[in-house]
């Protein structure tokens, strides 16, 4: 089995890579490929950088060129969700696009809405309670968007659009994609920001210690990797 990793971030790459053995490097259509061993499971790492059309191409090769298993998107968000602050976490029951238009829907794969894979939800939140036990951890909809969300205004726009728990700028790509291909996936989100106007400011965004989160929960999940797809479907 092969485990396709993807982050926007080369610091949640480079956090999960040291912890590789037998790691082979690549590069593809300007994004980075690592595949190698994490913890006894055969992984591929994707930096894809930031954006839904970075992240559908590094999923459709991870998926078609490397033959992975499952897909988990590592990476961060800002918080929508009542009750959710920095540092808390958002797993994927549910990835959308919050700034596609409807039309999109008369072509395959018909919608702008995919669940995520409910035996891999159970695993990421052992894997989150395990590591981060002080933080939040919801399973939710996380939502999608070429747009990093500027205000206020724009950050109440998409809540009353889709009520997400978290806006992103990757996962439902990568989402769509492993529908399309068949292949299981969940979005493992640590939220950096609150997604509004301050955002930006550093003593907000905390981009390093929501990557050494986010990372460490993926690193739990390939510990607890075995006997995963055997799990109940309840997540």
């Amino acid at each position: 089995m092969t485990w396709g990793i993807i982050s926007a971030l080369p610091e949640e790459i480079a956090l999960l890579r040291a912890h590789l053995t037998e790691n082979e490097a690549k590069t593809i259509g300007g994004a980075s490929y690592v595949q190698g061993r994490l913890y006894g499971q055969d992984v591929v790492l994707a930096c894809s950088g930031a954006g839904t059309i970075n992240a559908a191409a590094c999923a459709g090769i991870v998926i078609r060129e490397y033959g992975a298993d499952a897909v988990i998107k590592v990476g961060l968000a800002g918080a929508a969700g009542e009750g959710l602050g920095v540092l808390d976490v958002v797993l994927s029951r549910e990835v959308l696009f919050h700034d596609a238009d409807t039309l999109l829907t008369q072509h395959y794969p018909f919608t702008l809405r995919f669940a995520a894979d409910s035996r891999l939800v159970q695993l990421a939140r052992r894997s989150c309670q395990s590591v981060a036990p002080q933080v939040q951890c919801r399973v939710g909809v996380v939502a999608t968007g070429d747009q990093f969300v500027p205000g206020a205004e724009e950050k109440a726009a998409i809540i009353k659009k889709t009520a997400p728990d978290c806006i992103e700028m990757g996962a439902a790509a990568i989402g769509q994609i492993a529908y399309m291909n068949g292949v299981p996936f969940v979005a493992v989100c640590t939220l950096s920001d609150m997604a509004d106007a301050g955002s930006g400011q550093q003593a907000e965004n905390p981009v390093q210690p929501a990557a050494n989160q986010s990372a460490s929960i993926v690193i739990e999940m390939m510990k607890q990797a075995p006997g995963w797809d055997r799990e109940g479907e309840n997540a």
